[in-house]
């Protein structure tokens, strides 16, 4: 898992999620209700909590089920395509302020 620095929090380890989360985290509301996807990059999990609405458009546009092994330079790029086509690309949030926007450990 990576480091970020929040401003509340200090050093602090990170969560991935989709742009509609993240100004919910950063702006200290709760958020409702979220998906968890996950791919796998050898024996890393790297996983992404998405709104439904980000997480359906994804899923539109071709990503494949949650679980998903990342064994290529071709996967790879096939998921960067697809998270460029929508939008959806994960961005970085303190974890702490997420587990308390959501209520729950992440």
């Amino acid at each position: 898992m990576g480091k970020i620095i929040c401003r509340i929090h200090g050093d602090s380890g990170l969560s991935l999620v989709c742009s509609h989360l993240r100004s919910s985290v950063l702006a200290g509301s709760p958020v409702g209700e979220y998906q968890k996807w996950e791919c796998y990059v050898g024996n890393s999990s790297m996983p992404q909590l998405c709104c439904s609405q980000c997480l359906d458009r994804l899923y539109a546009a071709g990503l494949p089920p949650s679980g998903f092994v990342c064994n290529s330079d071709e996967d790879d790029e096939m998921l960067e395509r697809i998270f460029e086509t929508v939008g959806g690309q994960a961005e970085p949030v303190c974890n702490r302020c997420l587990t308390s926007a959501i209520g729950a450990q992440v």
